[in-house]
């Protein structure tokens, strides 16, 4: 049962992203956008919460990622986990740069809390870490 379960949460994930990339190839303003705007001004931009937002993204960064996924390839002694960790990330990084070049979003202009540089969609920060931190759940690390 639990497996029919995940496989169900996975194809609705997957119907899901693939509705939003359709709207992002397409060049359509989702309701997403606006609500995410919304969100972001009124709450996340503020003295108080900016640097915890700041901190809770470095968790989804590739100094963090990177730093785990070696650390973790020189502690666990069967190297077949450590090693599908590394290739995890590394396949993870991959497929989010090809998804970034086929869609081509451009970043939003407002909200910046800090600089980053190319496209938009799919987040790298959520997609690699998603399947990073996943990955510890397979294993059961």
């Amino acid at each position: 049962m639990k497996t029919k379960v995940k496989w169900i949460v996975l194809f609705i994930c997957v119907v899901s992203f693939l509705a939003i990339a359709e709207n992002v190839w397409n060049q359509e303003i989702m309701m997403a956008d606006i609500i995410g705007y919304k969100i972001i001004s009124t709450i996340l931009i503020s003295d108080f919460m900016t640097p915890i937002a700041k901190v809770i993204t470095n968790f989804g960064g590739a100094i963090c990622l990177i730093s785990i996924a070696i650390i973790l390839l020189l502690i666990i002694k069967n190297k077949k986990i450590g090693l599908s960790i590394c290739l995890n990330l590394v396949i993870a990084t991959a497929l989010n740069i090809l998804l970034k070049n086929i869609l081509q979003r451009p970043r939003p202009n407002e909200f910046r809390l800090i600089n980053e540089s190319g496209y938009s969609f799919p987040s790298g920060h959520s997609m690699i870490s998603m399947a990073f931190y996943r990955i510890f759940n397979i294993f059961d690390i």
